[in-house]
């Protein structure tokens, strides 16, 4: 949150795990769409829970897509290309529900 504040250049995505040290995703994501200057910029939630609960928070306090991380590689690789691509051209800004999961547990119902 400091690097977005003292940055002219603003990122073009950010991505953000939800286990970190110190601050949580959660509540550093709810920190950034807090910031009304930050509302065009993506926020990929990219991270290895893929607990219904935590997708649907991270829904609900603004994130664009949420990634769960594979323990392969290439498949994580992967998915940074599928991010790109949806970034890219398809309007994330307002994400469906039904598309805001992205990968093997895009089929996940909501509760």
């Amino acid at each position: 949150i400091e690097y977005l504040d003292s940055e002219e250049l603003k990122p073009d995505i950010i991505f953000l795990d939800l286990n970190m040290p110190g601050k949580n995703g959660k509540l550093c994501l709810k920190e950034i769409r807090d910031n009304h200057s930050y509302n065009n910029i993506p926020v990929i939630i990219f991270t290895n829970t893929s607990y219904s609960t935590d997708i649907k928070e991270a829904y609900e306090f603004g994130a664009n897509l949420y990634v769960p991380k594979n323990v392969f590689i290439r498949n994580n690789v992967n998915a940074l290309s599928m991010i790109l691509e949806t970034v890219l051209n398809e309007s994330v800004l307002s994400p469906d529900k039904e598309k805001f999961v992205l990968g093997d547990y895009a089929t996940l119902k909501w509760i």
